[in-house]
């Protein structure tokens, strides 16, 4: 059997082109992770979305909806809007309990009716 004896040239240019496939290679994993990011940006920022969405809808007010968004948990429409409504709840209640300061619960107010 023959062997083949390779120039230096020969030799050169093999691993060059070695070299560019292996650095096309990277580029494309690359690509890949980067559009990967972008996609889970946008889906990050959709569900933002229906969070303030949602609790726009259960009448949280809109100056406080960027305060409570981070209080929703859950990565789906319908659990979003589970935890929008309960929420919303709370702080109906927390509406609902408050008394004056100077006043104590359950004392008399001649200014009320």
């Amino acid at each position: 059997m023959d062997e083949k004896l390779f120039t230096q040239d020969e030799v050169n240019r093999i691993v060059q082109e070695r070299i560019a496939r292996e650095k096309q290679k990277e580029v494309k994993v690359s690509d890949a992770a980067d559009s990967e990011e972008e996609s889970i940006d946008y889906k990050t920022e959709a569900l933002d979305l229906v969070k303030k969405v949602s609790l726009l809808n259960e009448g949280v007010p809109y100056e406080k909806v960027d305060h409570y968004t981070k209080y929703v948990k859950g990565s789906s429409e319908s659990e979003i809007k589970s935890d929008a409504r309960e929420l919303a709840k709370d702080l109906e209640n927390k509406k609902k309990n408050y008394t004056e300061p100077g006043q104590k619960k359950g004392a008399w107010n001649p200014f009320t009716k």
